[in-house]
């Protein structure tokens, strides 16, 4: 696709790639109550969030290489891409092989099956509160995200590299507050790091509104904002982890995944 610079198949392959990620992210999160011990499951949530919000900090890093790297001719960063994927398939081949829980075959009415397992969601009511509030969170991340970008660059005036180390930071703020929440939770599931959490996005959210004359001011708010936002999600998945039954759990964080990418 890059050798033939064609955008619609680039878009094609980009959508392929949600797909594969929509089958992986429910399959993963249902695992980790089989893996760890429920005393673990928040430290588990912590580091698993922490590896994946580190992956996208090292991959938002090493998209800039590519590009400066590969220039003009981006076919020549396709092997790098290759080679990610097939460290990924090895390394899933070490993942603990876990039993099926018999849950109901699902339908192929996507619509009626994500309101009928909402509707067993909202009997749970618990888990649906935490399911929102997941929700919330990537919602948020989407907005910040976005509107970072333009932030820097219009009222900021900083170039693409200065604009890159922006969202490092909330990467590395949402890794590092994910992995202190999982230690903070150890041996149980902390839901009082959530509204601490809350605060946080609110306290810093407002103080980047008058960072734009500090770059410095505004890395760190962002930061900040990353660490409070993986306090708040954090507890959030491992109570929906905790308290789905066996045979739930994976439709629950399924249709989780579906109402985030809503908000996303």
């Amino acid at each position: 696709a890059l050798a033939l610079q064609s955008v619609p198949l680039l878009l094609s392959l980009l959508t392929l790639m949600g797909v594969h990620s929509a089958f992986l992210s429910p399959v993963k999160l249902a695992m980790v109550p089989e893996i760890v011990s429920e005393e673990e499951l928040s430290h588990a949530n912590g580091l698993l969030q922490t590896g994946s919000f580190l992956g996208i900090m090292l991959g938002t890093a090493a998209a800039g290489v590519l590009v400066r790297f590969s220039a003009p001719d981006y076919a020549r960063a396709a092997p790098a891409f290759a080679l990610t994927a097939a460290v990924g398939f090895v390394t899933s081949l070490f993942i603990r092989e876990v039993q099926a829980r018999g849950a109901p075959r699902p339908r192929w009415n996507l619509v009626a099956e994500a309101l009928a397992t909402l509707a067993a969601m909202k009997r749970r009511y618990g888990i649906y509160l935490a399911t929102v509030g997941s929700a919330y969170f990537w919602f948020l991340g989407a907005v910040l995200q976005m509107n970072a970008l333009v932030y820097g660059r219009e009222l900021m005036g900083l170039e693409p590299e200065a604009l890159a180390a922006f969202q490092i930071a909330a990467a590395l703020g949402i890794a590092l507050g994910s992995y202190a929440a999982g230690r903070l939770s150890r041996g149980r599931v902390e839901l009082g790091l959530v509204p601490l959490g809350a605060i946080g996005l609110v306290v810093f959210s407002l103080d980047l509104a008058f960072a734009f004359r500090s770059p410095g001011r505004a890395l760190v708010d962002l930061f900040l904002l990353g660490a409070s936002g993986g306090c708040f999600s954090v507890p959030l998945a491992a109570f929906i982890q905790q308290r789905s039954h066996e045979k739930e759990r994976g439709r629950f964080i399924a249709l989780g995944s579906l109402m985030s990418f809503i908000g996303v």
